[in-house]
């Protein structure tokens, strides 16, 4: 009772009987810990949100109003701050998704619909959708496994899985590099099924090795300052992370 009240809970120190009695009381105390883990989430989750969402909005609503409070402002200047509203809003509704998404992956996964996937024409239509980034930035994305390889699997998150990760090597991968997506294909012993083992790498300036074993932490940022102007959510790894589990 004692570890249970103190503040720093370290279930570590319990001593449990080695009978019934003592392994039923383990397992409520597990799942007592579990809840405490699941609460403290969801109170930082909650903080980093509010955090975040207080950006855009605070943006949009001084671009708005300065555009309301200033009659005399010009066409030109009206419509410059107008498009940085409008750039703050997609900031915000990207944010709004990331979040939903992966609330629904945590909390309702079940809700998900799997479907045969054609993974040639998934990475096609998120090369159409990115196409306009990766000319600019002058990256070549090649896909190195056959057109008629398919899964298993709810499109949607391989779609945004994949995205995630061409959009994370765009922004911060440099120029004039190559994102090479390889798959490969393996046996599974006994059930006559098979596994599709997934390889996904850039040559960009990568990543210093400090920051690795965080990278799919939500809104960890690896250039705070950085990503934030350029308005990415700190949730796409997240997701990737996210989508790879459900899997």
């Amino acid at each position: 009772v004692e570890v249970v009240k103190s503040p720093d809970k370290d279930y570590s120190k319990i001593n449990f009987s080695n009978d019934e009695f003592g392994e039923i009381c383990k397992r409520v105390i597990d799942t007592f810990d579990q809840f405490e883990k699941t609460k403290l989430y969801k109170q930082q989750l909650s903080q980093n949100v509010s955090h975040e969402l207080k950006t855009p909005i605070t943006a949009i609503r001084a671009y708005l109003e300065t555009i309301l409070n200033s009659p005399d402002m010009s066409r030109e200047q009206m419509l410059k701050f107008i498009d940085k509203a409008y750039s703050q809003s997609m900031r915000l509704s990207s944010l709004i998704l990331d979040v939903s998404t992966l609330n629904k992956l945590d909390e309702r996964s079940d809700t998900f619909q799997n479907e045969e996937v054609i993974l040639s024409k998934c990475l096609g239509e998120i090369s159409d959708e990115l196409d306009y980034k990766l000319r600019q930035n002058n990256i070549t994305l090649q896909t190195l496994f056959s057109t008629n390889l398919r899964m298993n699997g709810c499109y949607t998150l391989i779609y945004s899985l994949f995205k995630n990760l061409i959009d994370n090597s765009i922004e911060h991968g440099g120029e004039n590099i190559t994102i090479t997506i390889r798959a490969g294909i393996n046996q599974i012993p006994g059930d006559g099924g098979y596994r599709i083992d997934f390889s996904y790498t850039d040559n960009g300036k990568g990543i210093p090795e400090e920051n690795i074993p965080r990278i799919f932490e939500r809104f960890y940022r690896i250039e705070e300052g950085r990503t934030r102007k350029r308005g990415g959510t700190g949730l796409g790894l997240a997701i990737v992370h996210s989508a790879v589990v459900y899997h």
